[in-house]
């Protein structure tokens, strides 16, 4: 599911940024901008999800736990993990203002707040900050 929308997300692509960001095929607002930086997050879901099972095949081949183990012992803690960081951090960003049109134009994503914004520096709104410093 989360694969879906994050496709869906790129696929919409610059159309979500608002109007008056300066991008081009922008036709959406600030909620429509909010909603897909969102969903971009969350997306990375899947990715979380992948290395749980990378980590649930390490766990069975080489330290042989059995998949009762698996199951009562490490399942939740993988699951919860898959959902919950992409989901807390997609929470945070929204709720820190930190997600808006990326300097790329592709989609809305991570971006320097505005109050982390040097005076000297006009074009600080426009570049994206790499997930790994959020």
């Amino acid at each position: 599911i989360t694969d879906i929308m994050y496709s869906s997300c790129l696929a919409v692509g610059s159309v979500a940024s608002p109007r008056d960001s300066g991008i081009e095929n922008a036709f959406g607002n600030q909620a429509t901008c909010r909603a897909q930086a969102f969903f971009v997050l969350f997306g990375h879901a899947g990715l979380y999800f992948n290395a749980t099972l990378v980590l649930s095949y390490l766990l069975t081949i080489r330290y042989r736990v059995t998949e009762k183990g698996l199951a009562t012992r490490w399942e939740t803690w993988m699951h919860a993990a898959s959902v919950g960081i992409p989901l807390t951090a997609s929470c945070v960003a929204l709720g820190l203002g930190l997600v808006g049109p990326s300097g790329g134009g592709q989609t809305c994503y991570l971006v320097r707040n505005s109050q982390q914004c040097e005076a000297d520096d006009p074009g600080c709104r426009d570049k994206s900050v790499p997930v790994d410093n959020f």
